[in-house]
C-alpha cells in the first residue's frame, strides 16, 4: 500500500484533497481545540490536516515516503504500529482514512491510544466499503470509549476518548 501512495504521490492533493478537508472539517465540529494543544496525524499523507491546527503543536506520521517528499514540513517517516513518541503525548490524534491500510490495525490503535493523553481526544475514520469494516469497529469499540459516531459519504467517522 505504500508504494502505491508513494506513485500517486504527486497528484494526491488532486485526488483526495477536497474529501479529506470536509472530513477533518467535520471531526472540528465535534471538538474544541485549543491554542497550544498537541496534535498528531497518523497515516497524514501530505500533511494536508496541519492548515486546521495552526495554533496547535501539528505533527504528522506517514508510511509512504512519496507523499512525505510532496508533503507539509512535519512529517516523520513511521507506521502507527511503532509510533515513535511518548506515551500520553499528544491532546488529539487524528487517522484520518487511513486505519483500513494499517498492517496490524489492533497493534495501531493501542499505539494510538497509548500516546494519547488521558482527557485526549481521537478523531478516527475509515473506508466504509473496506473489506474489514466490522473488525475494525470492534476493535475501536473495544479499545476506546465511543463519544459519537456516524457514517460520512465514504468513511465511518469516530470521536472518541481513552477508556
Amino acid at each position: 500500500m505504500d508504494e502505491y501512495y508513494s506513485i500517486i504521490a504527486p497528484s494526491y492533493e488532486r485526488l483526495h484533497g477536497q474529501e479529506q478537508d470536509k472530513k477533518i472539517e467535520e471531526f472540528l465540529q465535534e471538538i474544541i481545540v485549543l491554542d497550544g494543544a498537541s496534535v498528531l496525524d497518523v497515516g497524514c499523507a501530505t500533511g494536508r490536516s496541519s492548515k486546521y491546527f495552526l495554533n496547535a503543536s501539528w505533527q504528522g506520521i506517514e508510511p509512504a515516503k512519496g507523499l512525505i517528499d510532496a508533503g507539509k514540513k512535519g512529517i516523520h517517516h513511521g507506521k502507527a504500529e511503532a509510533l515513535p513518541y511518548d506515551d500520553e503525548e499528544f491532546d488529539i490524534v487524528l487517522c484520518v482514512t487511513s486505519l483500513q491500510n494499517f498492517d496490524d490495525s489492533q497493534k495501531g490503535l493501542q499505539e494510538i491510544n497509548r500516546v494519547t493523553k488521558k482527557d485526549g481526544v481521537l478523531l478516527i475514520s475509515f473506508l466504509k466499503k473496506s473489506p474489514k469494516a466490522n473488525i475494525l469497529h470492534q476493535q475501536i469499540q473495544s479499545i476506546f470509549s465511543i463519544k459519537k459516531h456516524w457514517t460520512q459519504q465514504h468513511d465511518e467517522m469516530y470521536v472518541c476518548k481513552r477508556r
